[in-house]
């Protein structure tokens, strides 16, 4: 099954309004940009008409689910549709991209429970009726909060760094930083794209060491190891604001077996590499998570 349902918590696995779930694809590599979850709830898999369908961003693998604004009943075609508590529903899943193509999917018969989300649905009342907790209003601003920043980090990352969040994003700790994403082995010439931006998984630059060398290829000793002939050129891109072009923003002459580079500018679009002919150098993205960030 290649998109799967598992518990939000320590219980088994049930739907129902409010309920929290947890989603993971077994797609290899990290979820296309702007990718989104879709969920349809079907009162049997040979139903039609669903029961409740509901989209929530994609931005990690596995991903914890807001709550789910399922209803008990629904009208379609002025028929309603209840759900008794304990009956199993249909749960269709979809991963769509950005431009509405299906690229996983998969289906599951979950048991539903009418007052599952209770209790996030009474937090919710009572913040709103107190002003404690969050409402769904705030969540929403949090949400709006949550896209500008993905959008200017993403979309115009010379401009992000005008703001606070900039130092951040430009020198993390390293003490955030860990290796992320599939290891590739380059040779020849040609680009890498970066994974789509997530909190958790914030590219700030690249493990490089040297998988394969030529004989002869001229390896000194020392506390890192030095070739005496450029292993590889790699740069960063970046896109002008308006979108028109991309250009060069640094330049990397790989000359050492193994190293940490860490990107002068945040957030390039691609990495740019020439390799130099007999060496295979091993790419992997760093990443740091802004979420253990004080």
């Amino acid at each position: 099954m290649p998109i799967t349902l598992l518990p939000g918590g320590p219980y088994p696995l049930t739907v129902g309004p409010g309920c929290v779930v947890n989603i993971t694809t077994d797609l290899i590599g990290p979820l296309p940009p702007g990718s989104r979850w879709d969920l349809g709830f079907f009162p049997s898999a040979t139903d039609e008409v669903p029961i409740w369908r509901e989209e929530q961003p994609a931005s990690s693998n596995p991903q914890r689910l807001l709550p789910l604004m399922l209803p008990q009943t629904s009208s379609q075609s002025n028929q309603t549709v209840t759900v008794p508590d304990a009956e199993t529903v249909h749960v269709q899943l979809t991963l769509l991209d950005s431009a509405n193509v299906a690229v996983d999917s998969g289906s599951q018969d979950v048991p539903w429970n009418n007052t599952i989300g209770l209790g996030a649905q009474q937090n919710a009342s009572e913040a709103i009726a107190t002003g404690g907790g969050l409402t769904l209003e705030e969540h929403g601003w949090l949400d709006t909060i949550q896209t500008w920043i993905n959008n200017t980090t993403k979309l115009a990352g010379r401009l992000a760094l005008q703001s606070p969040a900039g130092a951040i994003l430009l020198h993390p700790d390293i003490g955030t930083t860990n290796i992320c994403g599939s290891p590739s082995d380059l040779v020849g010439r040609g680009t890498i794209p970066l994974p789509s931006f997530d909190l958790a998984n914030v590219v700030v630059g690249a493990q490089l060491s040297v998988a394969v060398a030529p004989a002869g290829a001229g390896l000194r000793d020392g506390f890192v190891q030095e070739y005496s002939t450029r292993v590889a050129q790699l740069v960063t891109l970046h896109r002008t604001l308006d979108g028109s072009r991309l250009f060069v923003s640094e330049v990397l002459d790989l000359v050492l077996d193994s190293r940490l580079w860490m990107f002068a500018n945040a957030l390039p679009e691609e990495i740019g590499f020439d390799i130099t002919p007999g060496f295979t150098l091993n790419f992997q993205f760093q990443c740091s998570d802004l979420r253990v960030l004080p």
